[in-house]
Order: structure tokens, then C-alpha cells, then sequence
């Protein structure tokens, strides 16, 4: 019977096995994400708007907003010129990353443990996890970042058994893509630089000093080249660097002056949002067989499983776990996608215990026939929750599909439109062909409101009941009342939340021209 090692034995075959099932779970992973693509085409939504208009406005040379701009427009910007459609061309900008994505979990799994069963296994939970089949559909650059992450870390986990250059600067080269995009990746690079130094340390003379410190370099030097690089081709061209612009994090402020004190908050911060990590997020993880055999993983009898690489592999586990929950307000900690990169090693690991499970207790056919319908009902159950996930938004977006479709019909498109923030008015504008939409003050007075439209000769506003409800209670008021001196010319219902959308017009006499 084959058995799982902590570090790469070579076997007769071996690469051209490894390259086989490379390419099949490629082949399987773009063929699930394009049949899900297939039945529901527009889960694109939230920033994925501002991302997918933003990166067709660079790729054509239109003006565009520097506050969202970033390596992930780049990684658009041919997708964006070879499909005509804007949406289709950053659900596929995302597709594309996910799947290759697997393929580079699937080479770590290998690299780490060389077991073709740990291989497969974690193949098939990273195609199947319904959170990975969402943000490769969606639009977010949540798949890209997690893609130039893998990248890093394999470079990083290679180059603890295989000390080549190469593999120092695709270290860095993976890191610095992900700092492009996201600028908290800096801490899971000194993560990784800790577990190489530590493996340093521990093999003793075996490992130059002058040898280990020319590929720490190397690492380096591939990563600052590529954001040096980035950085400069933006503020060139676009008088941006493109980073440090945006970011999902706030700022760590408002802390209190005396050192303890500040540690206590901080503590605190921690304890409650991994408590609300847990409260928030058990489906995504218990979902797959993933948390229920981890710990076996890391603390099972069998010592070869304990390596530098296995420890690369666990901190990249809890990095996004130790750093949100550090930094994150818990009023804003319920998103997953801080998380998203954690699912990588979490479903490798998911992978290698319900193999060791197999080994350990397959003798009987009982447990062999109990593991084999375990594992089955797994991937269904990611795929039913995917299927779930992706009709739910879909429906989400059907209301913007009417309220778009209607006012392709009505408004010219010489006129602009006003209308809610949060997502609202940018999402159905988006599916729309009008070329402008404005967003409208945020003030609880109408004549603020009337006087914006009249000063700006703005003449068509949406009004979002949703966003009402959760941002602007006092204006509730006017889905039955009206507002003074505008007319309500259509109402819809969201079949989703079944709150209203309603259009107002401002007469040609009362704008001001």
C-alpha cells in the first residue's frame, strides 16, 4: 500500500503521473466552474462591479478610478479585450485563476506529501468547495490575490527540500504579485521567511549560511522587482502607484496611548472576532472533511509527517486568521473572503487526513465503506451548498436586471441617473447601457435632494427600499408620500427581498437648465 510522506520520495513515473493528473483536474476544475457559468451567468456583484467597470475603462483607455485600481486590473485587461461583454470578460478573468489555482494546490500537495490519493482528494475539494466555485465566478479579485499566494508558497515549500534559485524567486515573484493587490501579504511573506530560516537553523551544517542568505535574496530581490516594476509602469502612465490605495483592513486607530492598554484592546479585538469566526463561518469549513481531521493530520502517530514543509503549509493555514483578527473591527468581521486564502492548505490537509483515515481503519469493510460515503457525500454536499450559493445570487440580481431593462426603454441616453450607494444604483447601471449614474447625498432632507437634481440637471432618480431600510430609515417615508415636485413613474418588487424599487422623474419645468 502506498504511504503518505512528509517530504518527496522519487518513484519511477513519477512526473509524468503527476503531469497527468495535473491536466485532469485542470480539465475537471475549468469544465465544473464553466457548467456552473453555463446555468448561472450573472452572480457578478458588489465591488466585482467596481472591479469589472473599472478594468474595461484601463483595458480601453478610458478614464477610471485610480482608488480601485491594482495589479488585478492588469490581470483583466486581456480578458477584457478579448470578450466584448464587460461581465463575461471578469467572470472568465476569475475562472481562468481558479483553476489554475488547483492545479498549483495540487503540485504543493505532491510536493509535500507524495501520495497520488492525498493529490487527487485535495484536487476534488478544491474544484468542488462551494466558496472557491463562488469567487471564481464573481468577479472579486479574491481568486487572483489567492492565486499569486499559491504561487508564493510554492515557491517557498519547494525551496525548503530543493535549495534553487529559481524557486527563491518564485517565492518572491508570488508574494510581490499578491502585495500588487492586496498589501497585507507582506506579513505571510516574513511568516514564510521565519520557516525558512527555522529550517536553516535546524539542519545545521547541511545548509551553507552564505548559501541559505543568497537565496533569501533572490526571494527578495524577485518580489521588489515585480512591485517596483508595477508601481512605476502605473505612475507613468496613470500618475498612480497603485498601491496602499484601498484596502478591505482600517487602519489600526484610536487606540489608547499607554502600551498595555492598547494590548488590551487588541487582545480583545482577537478573542471576539475568532469567536465570531467560528459563530460565522462553521459551513464553509465543516462543510468538507476539512477541520474534522486536521488535528489528526498534525498529531497523528506517524512522525514523518512532521517537516518543514508540512510547517510552511500549517502557518499558511492560520496566517489570515492570526492578522484579520487582529486588525478587523468586529462590527466588520462577517465576510469570508478575509479568510479565503486559509482554504488552500485547510483542504489539503482535509485531503491527507481522510487518507490516513483510510489507512488507519479501512481493515474492516465496514469503515472502508463508511469512509468511501463519506467522502462522496462531502463533494455532493460542496457542490448542493455552490448550487445554492450561486441561484441565491442570481436572484439577488434579477432586480437589477428589470430596473435596468426598463430604463434602456425610458431613459435616453444622453440623461444621467441618480441613485443609492452601497452596490445599488452601480449594480443595475452596470447591467444597463446607460453610460452615467451619480450617487445622491446622503441626507435625511429633501430639498437637499431636489436641489442636488436641479443644480446638477439631473432629472431620473432610483430609490432602493433596501437600502432605505438599512442606512436611511427617516426617508422610508417617501415610497408612499412621493417627494414634492419629482413624479413616480414606475415601482417594482424585488422578487429576493421583496422591498420596492421605485423611479422618479423631475419634471422639465422644475430643472433647471
Amino acid at each position: 500500500m502506498e504511504t503518505v510522506n512528509a517530504e518527496p520520495a522519487a518513484r519511477e513515473g513519477e512526473p509524468l503521473i503527476l503531469r497527468n493528473q495535473l491536466l485532469l483536474l485542470f480539465c475537471l476544475a475549468l469544465l465544473v466552474r464553466l457548467a456552473f457559468y453555463e446555468a448561472f451567468p450573472h452572480i457578478i456583484r458588489g465591488d466585482a462591479i467596481t472591479y469589472s467597470q473599472g478594468s474595461y475603462n484601463f483595458a480601453h483607455g478610458l478614464p477610471f478610478d485610480d482608488f480601485w485600481y491594482s495589479l488585478f486590473y492588469w490581470w483583466q485587461w486581456p480578458f477584457q479585450l478579448v470578450f466584448v461583454d464587460k461581465e463575461q470578460a471578469s467572470v472568465f478573468s476569475t475562472l481562468v485563476a481558479g483553476s489554475v489555482l488547483v492545479v498549483l494546490a495540487v503540485y504543493i500537495t505532491d510536493r509535500i506529501f507524495s501520495s497520488w490519493r492525498v493529490n487527487v482528494l485535495s484536487g476534488l475539494l478544491l474544484i468542488t468547495h462551494p466558496r472557491l466555485i463562488e469567487y471564481s465566478l464573481n468577479g472579486y479579485a479574491e481568486m487572483f490575490f489567492c492565486l499569486c499566494f499559491v504561487i508564493g508558497l510554492l515557491g517557498a515549500i519547494v525551496l525548503l527540500t530543493d535549495l534553487r534559485r529559481r524557486w527563491a524567486l518564485l517565492w518572491g515573484l508570488g508574494f510581490g504579485l499578491y502585495f500588487c493587490v492586496r498589501q497585507e501579504s507582506i506579513t505571510a511573506y516574513f511568516l514564510s521567511l521565519g520557516v525558512f530560516l527555522l529550517g536553516y537553523y535546524f539542519s545545521g551544517a547541511r545548509r551553507p549560511l552564505c548559501k541559505v542568505l543568497s537565496l533569501i535574496i533572490y526571494s527578495l530581490f524577485g518580489g521588489v522587482v515585480v512591485i517596483v516594476i508595477y508601481a512605476s509602469v502605473s505612475q507613468l502612465n496613470y500618475d498612480t502607484l497603485g498601491l496602499l490605495q484601498k484596502s478591505d483592513v482600517p487602519a489600526l486607530t484610536n487606540l489608547p496611548s499607554e502600551y498595555l492598554q492598547a494590548l488590551g484592546v487588541l487582545l480583545h479585538r482577537f478573542v471576539i472576532n475568532i469567536a465570531l469566526c467560528l459563530l460565522y463561518f462553521p459551513i464553509y469549513f465543516i462543510l468538507s472533511p476539512s477541520l474534522l481531521w486536521v488535528f489528526y493530520c498534525l498529531y497523528v502517530r506517524d512522525r514523518n509527517l512532521f517537516s518543514l514543509s508540512n510547517l510552511m503549509l500549517s502557518v499558511m493555514l492560520f496566517w489570515p486568521f492570526l492578522f484579520f483578527c487582529l486588525i478587523i473591527p468586529p462590527q466588520d468581521n462577517y465576510e469570508f473572503r478575509y479568510y479565503i486564502a486559509a482554504l488552500v492548505p485547510l483542504l489539503i490537509y482535509g485531503a491527507l487526513g481522510l487518507v490516513l483515515a483510510w489507512d488507519s481503519f479501512a481493515v474492516k469493510k465496514v469503515w472502508r465503506s463508511f469512509l468511501i460515503a463519506f467522502v462522496v457525500v462531502s463533494l455532493l454536499l460542496h457542490l448542493g451548498v455552490a448550487i445554492y450559493q450561486a441561484e441565491r445570487l442570481t436572484r439577488r440580481n434579477d432586480i437589477h436586471f428589470t430596473v435596468a431593462r426598463w430604463l434602456d426603454q425610458h431613459v435616453p441616453v444622453s440623461e444621467t441617473i441618480v441613485g443609492s450607494r452601497s452596490g445599488y444604483i452601480a449594480n443595475t447601471v452596470y447591467f444597463s447601457a446607460q453610460p452615467q449614474f451619480y450617487y445622491r447625498p446622503k441626507s435625511d432632507d429633501l430639498d437637499v435632494l431636489l436641489e442636488y437634481m436641479r443644480s446638477n440637471n439631473h432629472r431620473w432618480l432610483v430609490i432602493y427600499e433596501q437600502y432605505l431600510a438599512d442606512s436611511e430609515p427617516a426617508l422610508l417615508t417617501v415610497l408612499q408620500q412621493g417627494i414634492p415636485g419629482m413624479k413616480q413613474l414606475e415601482e417594482f418588487i424585488d422578487p429576493y427581498s421583496k422591498q420596492r424599487v421605485q423611479v422618479f422623474y423631475l419634471a422639465s419645468e422644475d430643472a433647471r437648465r
